[in-house]
């Protein structure tokens, strides 16, 4: 065992050179893959695609703090979608802490292109998130967004609607709304079609039938 012991120090010795250049090796090779890699930032609207799409793929993947870093230049050159993940990434707290004022910002920015952004501003304001957007505006949004066919906020509308008593718009949005596959959707809509006649559903059938989706 000691000349075992002594002959690895003899060889140590003479090939210490080696030795510490493959530790040194290893040491870097380490170091590379524990420290992030700094995004690059878009110069042309190539750039900014590629980063959107980049960013949009890590979000995806729940790698949120990776997409932020990423996301948060074609959100800042004006990409409607990239403004919307940033908007959930600071409405949720994923990737950054939460901030309901730059989501709000992120959501507000996207809202004249993306449905859901819309949604998202204006369900902020039902939630008394934010004051920077009048509560008539809010309404009239969330309107246009369920005439745009989104579920959320059709599923909204009806709910909001039968809390205010108003059972044949809640019956109209919840019934439009089931797509949504929510428990609470349907049990809304049940309790809106026991305050209705017969003749009253049929109407809102009809109606119903007849919808179709404004851009």
């Amino acid at each position: 065992m000691k000349n075992r012991l002594y002959y690895l120090k003899v060889f140590v010795l003479q090939h210490r050179i080696a030795v510490l250049s493959v530790f040194l090796v290893l040491a870097l090779l380490c170091a590379l893959t524990t420290v992030r890699r700094k995004p690059r930032i878009p110069q042309t609207e190539a750039d900014f695609t590629a980063a959107l799409e980049e960013g949009e793929a890590l979000f995806r993947a729940k790698r949120y703090e990776d997409a932020f870093q990423i996301l948060v230049y074609p959100a800042g050159h004006g990409l409607a979608r990239a403004q919307y993940l940033m908007g959930e990434m600071f409405f949720y707290g994923r990737g950054t802490l939460r901030n309901p004022t730059r989501a709000f910002e992120n959501y507000l920015g996207a809202s004249d292109r993306l449905v859901e952004a819309k949604y998202k501003a204006a369900l902020m304001v039902f939630r008394g998130e934010t004051k920077a957007l009048p509560k008539g505006m809010a309404t009239a949004w969330l309107g246009e967004a369920a005439y745009a066919g989104y579920l959320p906020a059709q599923r909204d509308l009806g709910l909001y609607s039968l809390m205010s008593g108003d059972y044949e718009r809640a019956y109209f949005w919840l019934t439009l709304a089931q797509g949504d596959g929510n428990v609470r959707t349907k049990k809304a809509r049940a309790t809106a079609a026991e305050k209705l006649t017969d003749y009253q559903r049929g109407l809102l059938e009809t109606e119903i039938n007849g919808f179709h989706v404004r851009k």
